[in-house]
């Protein structure tokens, strides 16, 4: 499902700068497999120290966040970043099957959440572009 964002002027599709964030190398292999589309340019990071430089220094249209673990430092590190960030949309991915975290995800200034169990191609395209296309009409 590619879904490209139109820029304000041309009308031309845009090429999305999204910023993975997965310490993981299996799983970052992995997502960055599935994004691989025309329409979406891919940065990889390894922390979230890494993800904050790379969020200052370089356009970036949308954050997919790999929660793991999911804990109570990593959610208040995610929270941190949106604050830091309001005008960039995040989606966050986690190892958990868990409504409750993902309320909890939500709350705390994630866009989306999606468990990595039904991240397939298809959701993770929609969540990243849906959650583009929403943040843009709110800011």
């Amino acid at each position: 499902m590619d879904l490209p964002p139109t820029d304000a002027g041309a009308g031309r599709p845009k090429r999305l700068n999204v910023l993975l964030v997965e310490n993981d190398p299996d799983e970052a292999a992995l997502i960055r497999a599935m994004l691989d589309r025309p329409g979406i340019r891919l940065h990889l990071a390894v922390s979230l120290r890494e993800a904050r430089s790379i969020l200052h220094d370089e356009q970036t249209d949308v954050v997919v966040l790999d929660l793991d673990p999911p804990n109570t430092t990593a959610l208040a590190e995610m929270s941190a970043l949106t604050e830091d960030f309001p005008r960039i949309p995040l989606v966050v991915l986690a190892g958990v099957e868990d409504e409750a975290l993902g309320l909890s995800v939500v709350r705390g200034g994630a866009d989306d959440y999606l468990p990595k169990s039904d991240a397939s191609l298809k959701l993770l395209h929609r969540s990243i572009h849906f959650a583009y296309h929403r943040k843009r009409r709110t800011s």
